[in-house]
């Protein structure tokens, strides 16, 4: 005897489309990938690629911002020797380092222009109390309206001088510094 004539044949999908029968168990039907799936997945891959390349360089960006930000070891700030002072938060614009034949005891200068974002007042009187200080001192100081001028040089020293331009600017301050050893 047979049991009842069985009305689902191999092959036939589920009046859903989400099954299909393989003749003892219904089994999901993969979809197909039609055009605009390929298309969304292409979109997918090229979105996220871009997004990721941006993000990289942004990464590296502020990783280099972040290492100008921070304050530099004992070799000095770019070209002055490692005990010359050095004001915190400070931009380095240029360094034009120098060997030159000696003159007078002289072989070496070193000129950096930098910026800050701290007012002219903080600026002027840091290299004024700094440069009076320790080994240094300054032998002339002087300032109007365009800015402030301190001329220094090393107590152990005297071959070994300099100046300090400090600038007055509507925002931040920009300074020079000149140094002859």
């Amino acid at each position: 005897m047979s049991g009842p004539p069985n009305r689902v044949h191999t092959g036939q999908l589920s009046p859903d489309g989400g099954w299909r029968w393989d003749g003892t168990t219904w089994m999901p039907v993969v979809p197909a990938l039609t055009p605009a799936m390929a298309r969304h997945r292409k979109l997918m891959v090229w979105w996220l690629t871009s997004t990721s390349t941006v993000l990289v360089v942004l990464v590296a960006v502020a990783a280099i911002w972040a290492y100008q930000q921070i304050p530099f070891g004992p070799r000095g700030l770019g070209c002055l020797p490692s005990d010359f002072p050095t004001f915190p938060k400070t931009t380095i614009l240029e360094v034009d380092q120098s060997f030159e034949m000696p003159v007078q005891g002289d072989t070496r200068a070193c000129r950096m222009r930098l910026s800050s974002t701290e007012r002219f007042d903080s600026v002027n009187s840091f290299f004024r109390q700094r440069l009076n200080a320790g080994d240094w001192m300054y032998t002339r100081y002087s300032e109007d309206s365009g800015g402030a001028i301190t001329d220094f040089q090393l107590r152990s020293r005297a071959l070994t001088y300099g100046v300090v331009t400090v600038h007055k600017q509507p925002i931040g301050t920009a300074f020079e510094i000149e140094l002859f050893s």
